[in-house]
């Protein structure tokens, strides 16, 4: 039989259409023979006009977070990228993968610290679990009967779904599948504008710190101080269990760019140029890296020489033990470079007396030092004892003088850049930004992000768990610039919310505390109690402007009202 003729442009527009059908929740989800509600608030309000029967209505709580933050991952596409997550170990499916993944992922958003609190403060949140695309009578019933014969009398089924059949899918994740998600959400956030076109990175590591029983961890020995019984410092050897967190972020919105999770005895060194080759293949064709900040724990010659060669600026400090170190403070000590010195006026708190004071920093910029041995073209490492070897060149910044604190020859800081000195403050205000990576990525994610917090005690829970969050993180702070464009300053070196996690979250919902979430067989409204009571027929004598009689809330939604 011979094949029949496909017309062309009818084949792009079904193309078109079956991939339109993925970039929402709701038709994701019912390619997978699932339901999500769709938000239709005029149908809705119209059907409690004229005395309909609504099926629930809940307190939007939580949810409020959700509706415009599902929103933005279809403005993104980030739905599609979900589609295609794929686990190799996930054989017996009940629930879609999307679907697990995405109340994972909820959970991390709303701030639900432990798997025993979902039933309490997720599974039971009846307007989250029905925008996830769990129906009433899931709810009402759970998933499926399974073990209702050895289950206690009055013991309930685990409703919609159990705690444990979330921690075992996030078990499932290798390494790689987990990473091929992020990475393709990321990509997603670069074409979508989310990230300008000239990207200043950080990279640096943070642990994750689990117990000797944790299935998969790491150890390694450290030195520790504390105070003894007679009140004085001493160092003591500890272990400690547990894995890595390495990532990369751009500095103005501290968007994560690439991460990897490994044993916390594995040195972060091992995966500069990956990460960073990761990040770029992220970007590519949206935005560029020109700038890359580490500190001393990055610290390899032969990394630097190959991301000079990528093109790429970067600045970090040395060892003390380092001929480049020690060369750099010589010639700065006996005036050779660029110095520049800067006074910072700053007022002491009032306990101080509220005085000013004047904080003087100098710094030198020194230009061509040939003497980090490594860092050199990979073929001429092996010449390194040969009298006639020189490495390639490289500039130092000095710090002679911090905040009216002077240092002498074996004290301070000295950065190593491939980029001008002509002005040193630049690179010493460029580094100044590396703590950004400590303080908004990592503190916030372990204090407001429950980072550390894994589902199970395995590595690949903890590595799925520890990229689930980043991932979260990273969506949720291009949906709040999203969000707050028009407010948005472009000359900040950094992006700076006026709300952490935390925060943001009870922000949101004291404002939306007198909202409900109206359902209607596939279909949702967001309406304030006040335009539900009058829509109901009864009068509100202090309802809030716009919202006294059934005509104000048509016109403050834009339909128009039928006077009846």
């Amino acid at each position: 039989m011979k094949n029949p003729k496909v017309d062309p442009e009818s084949s792009k527009e079904a193309e078109k259409q079956n991939a339109a059908k993925f970039t929402c929740l709701k038709g994701l989800l019912h390619s997978l023979g699932w339901n999500a509600a769709t938000r239709d608030d005029e149908k809705i309000i119209k059907a409690i006009e004229e005395g309909e029967a609504v099926d629930e209505i809940y307190n939007l709580n939580e949810a409020a977070l959700l509706d415009p933050f599902f929103e933005f991952l279809e403005e993104a596409s980030i739905f599609p990228c979900l589609k295609d997550v794929s686990i190799e170990a996930y054989q017996r499916i009940m629930v879609p993968v999307v679907l697990l993944l995405l109340t994972y992922m909820t959970k991390i958003l709303v701030g639900i610290p432990s798997m025993n609190a979902l039933p309490d403060l997720l599974f039971s949140n009846q307007s989250i679990m029905r925008f996830l695309g769990f129906n009433a009578r899931l709810l009402e019933e759970g998933l499926c009967q399974r073990g209702k014969a050895t289950r206690a009398e009055n013991k309930e089924p685990p409703k919609p779904i159990g705690t444990q059949m979330l921690a075992n899918f996030t078990e499932r994740f290798s390494g790689s599948e987990i990473e091929t998600l992020f990475n393709a959400i990321i990509r997603a956030l670069a074409k979508f504008g989310s990230l300008g076109n000239k990207i200043t990175a950080i990279i640096d590591a943070s642990d994750l710190e689990t117990t000797a029983k944790f299935q998969g961890c790491g150890s390694v020995t450290r030195i520790k101080k504390q105070l003894n019984k007679r009140n004085q410092i001493e160092e003591i050897e500890v272990t400690i269990y547990g894995f890595k967190l390495i990532a990369i972020i751009d500095l103005k919105t501290q968007i994560p760019l690439a991460v990897k999770v490994v044993k916390i005895n594995e040195h972060e060194v091992t995966f500069t140029l990956e990460l960073l080759k990761q990040a770029q293949e992220n970007l590519k064709g949206y935005a560029t890296i020109d700038k890359f900040i580490f500190d001393r724990g990055f610290l390899d010659g032969q990394d630097l020489y190959k991301i000079d060669q990528m093109g790429i600026t970067f600045v970090l400090p040395v060892k003390k033990n380092m001929d480049i170190y020690k060369d750099a403070r010589q010639l700065a000590l006996t005036g050779d470079g660029i110095k520049r010195t800067r006074c910072l006026t700053v007022t002491r708190k009032k306990s101080a007396g509220g005085n000013q004071e004047e904080l003087n920093t100098t710094v030198v910029g020194i230009s061509s030092l040939q003497t980090f041995d490594s860092y050199c073209p990979p073929e001429m490492l092996k010449h390194k004892n040969s009298k006639s070897f020189l490495p390639e060149a490289l500039n130092a910044v000095v710090v002679l003088e911090w905040n009216n604190i002077k240092y002498g020859l074996d004290k301070g800081v000295v950065y190593v850049t491939n980029a001008s000195i002509k002005d040193p403050f630049k690179t010493f205000d460029l580094y100044d930004n590396r703590s950004i990576i400590e303080n908004l990525l990592f503190r916030e994610n372990k204090q407001g992000w429950h980072l550390q917090k894994s589902p199970k005690k395995t590595a690949s829970a903890m590595t799925a768990h520890a990229i689930l969050t980043m991932l979260t993180f990273a969506l949720t702070l291009a949906y709040r610039d999203w969000k707050d464009e028009e407010e948005r300053v472009e000359e900040e070196a950094y992006r700076s919310f006026e709300f952490g996690i935390r925060r943001w979250r009870r922000k949101i919902s004291a404002e939306n505390q007198d909202y409900v979430i109206v359902f209607t067989d596939d279909y949702y409204a967001i309406l304030h109690v006040a335009e539900l009571t009058v829509l109901a027929g009864i009068s509100v004598k202090k309802a809030p402007e716009g919202m006294r009689t059934k005509k104000e809330i048509y016109a403050r939604r834009g339909l128009t009202y039928t006077l009846k």
